[in-house]
Formats: structure tokens, C-alpha cells, sequence
């Protein structure tokens, strides 16, 4: 699942490789030299072989019958298994093939652009360079032979964590070169999986993130962000009750300024002015190069209104996801007290929000609420647009206004879900993506749940944060910045970004993408001196001048404490 489900990738129509030619590596029974899909006089490459399920069943069943083994193959129109492999038949493919590079440079050498050789192996297989086959044995002594393009399709493959694919992988390496495992570390975070559980390492990765960031402040010299201008940003429940009453004061005293939206009829306020904005350019900031620098500068844009228009002196805070699991109704941040930001929504009987793509319907098991929000700040609130890409409950239709510009007045509403908090947004998914993942790319995908990097079933922590506050407007995508509850979830996914960046600063501020979402239309790739356009809420500004906290026109680091 991508991002709140407007899923649109389709898989490619050029085969991953030719079929004709490639080589199978049998470690069990000898293959005849007219097996199909081998080329007469080829010779035998272990390279583009990797073996999965149990070849010793296929040994076992064969002794004693005539039947020569190359006849056990099922043919392709009598398959009844699932055209996915599993994540540990990925992990064996891929660990065995980094292994493999390793094993055959003793001293690894750049290959374009990357050294480890994890990452040599998934960009070869991104980049279909590799003509692999992979037989999968049934128990009964059977086998199916897969191709790269069924095994890698892109609505399937999932990156396991780095270590997880080596440790898979060492079994079936074993087979073929004995000791060779020692040539390739796994790379793993330095915690104890409960430092991990309980938030531990991540509270150590933000201290780094923290000491890097200050360090950096103190040595700039020519910035106008100095030590002793620059803005913490907290966590909601680390601040003091008036300074969350002064936030949600501010925020009241925003839906109350004029529009600066003159034809927009559903923007009734500077506050709509927000929704609209990003209801206008949603398919131009998710799940593109600008996703997260877009909202970088969209959320510092929010809390400079709040400073001039309302006089809040105050940062934004954010919202650390992964306490609030076990319970988000008890949370500060949800508990409908007057420090909080208001209560769940009211308790209406569902069947669970149905999130539906072009790719596959996951059906949310049903939060606490569904209903309208009955407690603290926002409770008489009015929203305005939309909706205009809602899931339903219990419903694959989405819920939609025929002009989501137009006012369309109803209640703010609310349903808190700590199954999408403990499954997607935990310290583990959290850690996990600040460790695991070294450039751009893949940081954004996994944290969007883009299926070409997190595969089926993933909503990421980015879709998970809406997805635990929903319902309308936080489940819809163009106009989820018309919860509140927005802004405190989005200035914790900057702060996860922020971490990532700061821990490896210098080979961590570039972008990757196009400029629309999955590519579609088919864009350009953005560069970093392309702009950011918020109008008319802020000028144009380039991208390159928000990698930086500490520098242009942002000055903010985020609190330890």
C-alpha cells in the first residue's frame, strides 16, 4: 500500500531477462543436459541459480522411479501456489547474491556508486541485470521453476532488513562454498531488542542526530540561525499544559483569519487556506522528490501564521507515534482534556476503513471511534472541503464530493487505532527505518509505504500516522491537514527525517524522484534547484534552501527531552 492508497504503479511490460539461456543450479539431483531453459554447451553458473523450498524432498521422492528428475517439473499452467515469494525466499535470493559478490572481491571496489554489496544485489535485480531462475521444490518432490519478473515483480518485493537477509541467506551458501560467510559482515544497529521495543535506540539515534546538528550550528559561522535564536521543537506531552493551551488557542485563532483563497468557496478561513493548498498539490508532493522537503517548508510555513497572524510564541510539536500504541484515547495528546487536542471521535459500530487502490483493499481493523470528536479543543469545529478521496467504513467506494473544492460543512471526526500504531508506526518501524536505509530513495519509500519498496500490505510510518487519527478529514490524503492532529504527526515525520539526516549529514541531502506522484504523468526529474511553491501562503522557495534546519529561512532543531 502507498501512502494513503492512491496506489496507480503498474509493473513493467519488458521482460526482466531472457528466458533462453539461463542457468540452473541443482545441489541435490543432477539436471540432464536437455533441461529446459538451459542452452546446449552452456556451462554451469551457480551465479544465476538460487533454490528454494526443500531440494532434498525432490532426492527423496525420486529414488526408485523412473521418472527422470527434469519430469517432476509442474508445468506452468498446473501452478497452484501464489505468485509471490515469501520474505524468506527474498531474503535467501538476495543475501545469497551479496554474498556471492563479496566472495568474488576480496576487496570490494565501487560499483556505481555502491560498496556494499547487499545493495550491489537489489540494484542489480532493480536494474534487471541478472537473467535468474528459481526453483521452488513442493514437498511431494515436485518444483516449479519462477523467473526474476514473477519472484521481483515490483507489487511483491520487499527490502528486508539487511542482517535478516544475510542471516537467511547463509544456509543456502553453506551448500554451495562452505565457509565463505565470514567475507561479509551483516550490518546491524548496536541495540539489544528491547532498547529497540522500548525506544531506547531511538531516543539514542535523536541524541547523535542532536549532538551532530549542534555541533554543526556552532561551526556555522555565517548563518543567521545561531545557538541562541534557534527554536526547539517538543513533543506534545514534554510541554507544559499552558504552552499546549497557547498551541490550540493559536490554532482556534487561525480558523477564525480571513482567507487569503478567494475562490475557493470551502476555504472559509487562513486555516482552510492549508487544506486547500495541499489539496491542490497532493499529486505533486507524495510520493515524489519533494514529499518530504515540500512538507518541511509547508509545516514551518504553518507555524510562522500561527506567530504572525495569532501571536503564539511557541514551536510546533510533534507527536512520538509509538508511545501512544497500546491506548491513543489515554494519550495526552487525545485524552479530550483542555492540554490535549481533542478527544476520539464519538463510538459508532464498523466493520474497519477500507483503503483501496488499484493495487490491492486492506481493511483497517475498527478503532475506538468513527464518530464526531466529543471533548476538548476542536470540539464545535467545522471542516469544510472534501472529501474527495475518503475511505469508507466497511466500504470499497470512496467517499467523495463531486466539487471537493465546494463548502461542505460537518463535523471534524475521529477514529483512534492503536493496531495501526503498534503495526506500522512502532519503535521498531521507526528504528528500523532511520537504520536500514542509507540513501534517499528508499528512506521515503519505506516511510510512505510505496509498494515497490515496502511491497503488499505496508502502510508506512507515514500512512500509519494518519490512519491512527483518521476519519474525516485525517483519512483523506488531499485534505487530511484539516484535522489538526496533522501538523503535530507531519512535524514527527520531520523529525524522523531530520534524525536520519543528521546521523551521516554530508551523504544525506539529496533528493530522488520525479515531480508527481509515481510518476504519473511522467515527469522530470527534480533537481535541487527546482522550487517549492506555496502560494499564496509563502514565496517560492528552492529546495535545496530547506535541507537544512539550521540554515535559510529554517532554524529549529528538535528537543532530547
Amino acid at each position: 500500500m502507498s501512502d494513503f492508497g492512491d496506489d496507480d504503479v503498474g509493473g513493467g511490460d519488458e521482460p526482466m531477462y531472457e528466458d533462453e539461456g539461463a542457468d540452473y543450479w541443482d545441489p541435490e539431483v543432477p539436471v540432464e543436459d536437455e533441461e529446459v531453459g538451459r542452452a546446449e554447451g552452456d556451462e554451469e553458473d551457480a551465479d544465476n541459480v538460487v533454490v528454494s523450498g526443500d531440494p532434498s524432498a525432490a532426492a527423496n521422492a525420486g529414488k526408485g522411479n523412473e521418472k527422470s528428475h527434469r519430469d517432476k517439473k509442474i508445468p506452468d499452467d498446473q501452478r497452484t501456489t501464489t505468485p509471490y515469494m515469501t520474505k524468506y525466499e527474498r531474503a535467501r535470493i538476495l543475501g545469497t547474491r551479496a554474498l556471492q559478490i563479496s566472495m568474488n572481491a576480496p576487496v570490494l571496489v565501487d560499483l556505481e556508486g555502491e560498496t556494499d554489496p547487499l545493495q550491489i544485489a537489489i540494484k542489480e535485480m532493480r536494474e534487471k541485470k541478472i537473467p535468474l531462475i528459481v526453483r521452488r521444490y513442493m514437498p511431494d518432490g515436485y518444483y516449479e521453476d519462477w523467473t526474476c519478473e514473477e519472484l521481483l515483480h515490483p507489487f511483491a518485493f520487499k527490502m528486508l532488513a539487511p542482517s535478516a537477509i544475510i542471516a537467511a541467506a547463509l544456509p543456502l551458501l553453506l551448500l554451495q562454498s562452505g565457509a565463505a560467510s565470514a567475507r561479509v559482515m551483516p550490518r546491524a544497529a548496536n541495540y539489544t531488542q528491547e532498547a529497540i521495543d522500548s525506544g531506547e535506540a531511538l531516543g539514542d539515534l535523536h541524541t547523535q542526530a542532536y549532538n551532530n546538528a549542534l555541533a554543526r550550528l556552532s561551526a556555522n559561522g555565517s548563518s543567521q540561525c545561531t545557538q541562541d535564536n534557534v527554536r526547539i521543537r517538543r513533543e506534545w506531552r514534554n510541554m507544559p499544559g499552558e504552552d499546549r493551551i497557547a498551541y490550540t488557542d493559536a490554532v482556534t485563532c487561525l480558523q477564525s483569519k480571513a482567507p487569503l483563497y478567494t475562490d475557493i468557496a470551502g476555504s472559509k478561513s487562513m486555516f482552510d487556506d492549508f487544506v486547500a493548498l495541499h489539496q491542490n498539490l497532493t499529486g505533486y508532493v507524495h510520493m515524489s522528490a519533494t514529499f518530504l522537503l515540500w512538507h518541511r517548508y509547508y509545516i514551518h510555513t504553518y507555524e510562522e501564521k500561527l506567530r504572525t497572524e495569532c501571536g503564539y510564541t511557541g514551536t510546533l510539536p510533534y507527536w512520538e507515534w509509538s508511545l501512544d500504541g497500546d491506548d491513543p484515547a489515554s494519550s495526552p495528546i487525545f485524552d479530550g482534556s483542555a492540554t490535549s487536542m481533542g478527544s476520539d471521535g464519538s463510538a459508532v459500530e464498523h466493520d474497519g476503513l477500507v483503503l483501496n487502490s488499484t493495487v490491492q483493499v486492506i481493511t483497517l481493523p475498527a478503532g475506538t471511534g468513527g464518530g464526531c470528536v466529543t471533548s476538548g479543543p476542536f470540539t464545535n469545529m467545522t471542516t469544510h472541503l472534501g472529501p474527495q478521496a475518503m475511505p469508507n467504513l466497511g466500504s470499497v467506494v470512496s467517499d467523495n464530493q463531486d466539487d471537493p473544492t465546494a463548502d461542505n460543512p460537518r463535523c471534524l471526526k475521529r477514529d483512534l487505532n492503536g493496531y495501526v500504531l503498534r503495526t506500522w508506526a512502532s519503535f521498531r518501524n521507526v528504528t528500523d527505518l532511520i537504520t536500514d536505509y542509507d540513501n534517499i530513495e528508499w528512506f521515503q519509500g519505506i516511510a510512505q509505504g510505496q509498494t515497490e519498496y515496502s511491497g503488499l500490505g505496508e502502510l508506512g510510518v507515514h500512512g500509519a500516522g494518519h490512519y491512527a487519527f483518521g476519519l474525516d478529514p485525517g483519512s483523506d490524503v488531499y485534505i487530511s491537514p484539516g484535522d489538526p492532529v496533522f501538523y503535530l504527526h507531519h512535524t514527527q515525520l520531520d523529525r524522523v527525517y531530520w534524525i536520519w539526516q543528521n546521523l551521516d549529514w554530508d551523504n544525506r541531502q539529496t533528493i530522488f524522484g520525479t515531480g508527481t506522484m509515481e510518476n504519473s504523468p511522467p515527469s522530470a526529474n527534480v533537481t535541487l534547484d527546482d522550487l517549492l511553491d506555496l502560494g499564496p501562503l509563502n514565496d517560492q522557495i528552492a529546495i535545496k534552501t530547506v535541507m537544512d534546519t539550521i540554515d535559510g529561512p529554517l532554524c529549529y532543531l528538535y528537543a532530547t527531552d
